[in-house]
């Protein structure tokens, strides 16, 4: 049912997102905190080097990760304030482990009302990465949750096991990778899941026609 979707995936999207994975092995802590955002020519990654101070942190606005771009300046720098006191990714021995400590951390500070958020899990993916990177789990935030709901009908915890997303959508792919074709393939799941085929994908995302019969 899925076979067309993924493939379209692999054939587009997929090359951009482990682009981008591969960019996190250069960051610095602001790096880390504050995001890398794709340009709106087409897939190259910028680096957003902001600096920390009261007066520049936020001076290029546009170097803000689109996931963070609604998050209070304020709650901003305190994070990167309280992360830079935390231990170290190197100090896990799984990235479960590190985001469950970075998130209890965080919410005990009182900066977020939730530790378990995606400003969270970004931070503790571009720290962590690659030494640590989600394997049991599937992280599920904002677009990859809207399409796991699609895919599975109900989703309660903001993380699902790997296996449980593999069997459903038969594919062999690992957790980052579901992630994102969850995220990115959010709308032609939509369609495929109340439509008899998908012609083409309806949001463009994903790449070019891809035809599935359900």
């Amino acid at each position: 049912m899925y076979k067309r979707l993924s493939d379209c995936y692999y054939n587009g999207s997929r090359l951009r997102f482990l682009e981008m994975l591969g960019m996190y092995r250069g960051l610095t802590r602001e790096q880390c905190v504050y995001g890398i955002e794709i340009c709106q020519n087409g897939g190259y990654l910028v680096p957003c080097c902001m600096p920390v101070g009261d007066k520049d942190v936020f001076a290029i606005a546009k170097y803000l990760n689109a996931h963070q771009k609604r998050i209070p300046k304020a709650i901003l720098k305190a994070f990167a304030a309280k992360v830079a006191t935390l231990k170290p990714a190197s100090s896990f021995s799984n990235f479960d482990r590190y985001f469950n400590y970075v998130a209890d951390e965080v919410e005990k500070s009182k900066i977020l009302v939730n530790g378990k958020c995606l400003l969270v899990y970004d931070y503790c993916l571009r720290t962590g990465y690659s030494d640590l990177v989600p394997e049991k789990y599937v992280y599920l935030f904002r677009g990859a949750r809207e399409g796991a709901i699609t895919v599975l009908g109900k989703v309660g915890s903001f993380r699902i096991e790997t296996t449980v997303l593999q069997k459903a959508l038969g594919t062999t792919m690992q957790s980052m990778e579901i992630e994102d074709f969850l995220c990115v393939c959010k709308a032609p799941l939509q369609y495929l899941a109340s439509s008899c085929k998908v012609a083409v994908c309806p949001s463009g995302g994903c790449g070019s026609s891809a035809s599935a019969t359900k």
